[in-house]
């Protein structure tokens, strides 16, 4: 980790000057880093490595709003990752049905081209939590469990109702 043993801040800092350095020379640098907010930080073009193969390559935004399948999605940051089934093909919409239990859901396609088992995969920073009746799409009922205060951020763990 080039930037690991620094206090966060100073690593924030530094990561934005290399970027800064790296735009304004025009150079190109191959930066090796586990740490997934660091990739996303520093990179115009990331590779997710899994067993020594390229996982996945794209632009970072790319890369974690689609990633390729499972193991990208829990590289790339915390993900809910459930088995779902489609409901119907995606075929030229860019919306699928998604079956979680007993709800159905929309989800976006992303590689999803026939009905199935799949794995859905909902980032934290998308979900809503609140005391809403359920009518309308995309909720699930719950029950927050716990509640982790992470500084910035507080890690809110629901159980969702059965189904």
């Amino acid at each position: 980790e080039p930037l690991g043993a620094l206090d966060a801040k100073l690593r924030r800092a530094l990561q934005v000057e290399l970027k800064t350095l790296q735009e304004h020379l025009g150079i190109t640098f191959l930066y090796v880093t586990h740490d997934q907010e660091e990739a996303l930080t520093m990179s115009d073009r990331l590779a997710v490595m899994s067993g020594g193969q390229i996982a996945q390559l794209g632009a970072p935004r790319e890369v974690y709003e689609e990633p390729v399948d499972a193991y990208v999605a829990e590289f790339l940051g915390v993900s809910n990752l459930m088995d779902a089934t489609a409901t119907r093909p995606a075929g030229a919409t860019e919306v699928c049905h998604v079956r979680l239990g007993e709800f159905d859901l929309e989800a976006g396609c992303g590689r999803i081209d026939s009905t199935g088992a799949v794995k859905l995969a909902i980032r934290p920073e998308r979900v809503e939590l609140g005391a809403y009746e359920l009518t309308g799409g995309n909720r699930v009922p719950g029950m927050v469990e716990r509640l982790v205060f992470l500084g910035s951020a507080t890690q809110i763990f629901v159980h969702l109702a059965p189904g």
